[in-house]
């Protein structure tokens, strides 16, 4: 069977309806163009791995932030340390030059000055020592009171000593506790620097995410102007056509 088309119908139909025909593809152009998928797919990566490095940053900062906090804890520490080794070594220098200004007096002291001296640290009366001589004559109490006196001495003598040695240790820390917090400190700063950088990063990198999506969306926005035109030559043929 054989189907002719009848081509003067078809031209009665186009002079009827072409201008809306017209119409309506401008129409489904208008919410149907999509623009380029891919580009849109590329944006969404750029997004998410955005995200995910300010989320970095985010953390990054936050643990910065906790080590400063402890840096500011650990330099108060070493503070307050250094203060007490200061005054401990002030103390002992103070007795120290005291102790040796009396030895450098005592070197020289005759008989008598000799007697008054043991008769005031042993605290007993005058003829409990006495000057007999060419020497001094101790009776049993002032002896023990002045042997007393210098155990206690000899004592305090090793006291001071491991005193000292654990001052020396305790300057040795601190001094290997600053360094550390130097350290410590010295990486913080690097870490800060480097938080600059991604910050910089990061930004250029949502500033061209955002231009890209401001420009695929302009891409997607039909030409209306040419549609339009287009709808209006439609409408213009077919009342051409009509004549």
């Amino acid at each position: 069977m054989n189907y002719q088309i009848n081509t003067i119908a078809v031209m009665k139909f186009i002079n009827k309806y072409g201008g809306w025909i017209l119409a309506a593809i401008a129409f489904l152009l208008l919410f149907t163009c999509t623009g380029n998928s891919d580009h849109s797919e590329v944006i969404k990566e750029r997004n998410k791995l955005n995200k995910a490095r300010t989320k970095s940053i985010d953390s990054v900062e936050k643990l910065k932030d906790a080590k400063d906090k402890i840096i500011a804890e650990r330099d108060k520490t070493i503070e307050k340390n250094d203060r007490t080794i200061f005054d401990l070594k002030l103390s002992f220098n103070a007795e120290k030059a005291k102790s040796e200004k009396k030895l450098a007096e005592v070197k020289n002291y005759n008989l008598k000055q000799w007697e008054l001296y043991y008769q005031d640290i042993a605290k007993c009366p005058d003829d409990q020592i006495e000057i007999k001589g060419n020497s001094l004559a101790f009776e049993r109490e002032p002896l023990v009171t002045v042997a007393n006196e210098i155990i206690t001495g000899q004592t305090a003598k090793a006291q001071v000593k491991i005193t000292l040695n654990q001052l020396a240790k305790s300057e040795d820390n601190e001094k290997l506790l600053k360094k550390n917090l130097e350290d410590e400190r010295d990486k913080n700063m690097l870490t800060e620097s480097q938080l600059a950088t991604q910050k910089e990063m990061t930004n250029a990198a949502n500033k061209n995410t955002a231009d890209a999506l401001t420009d695929l969306q302009k891409a997607k926005r039909p030409k209306i102007i040419p549609i339009l035109l287009g709808a209006a030559a439609g409408f213009a043929t077919s009342e051409i056509i009509k004549k």
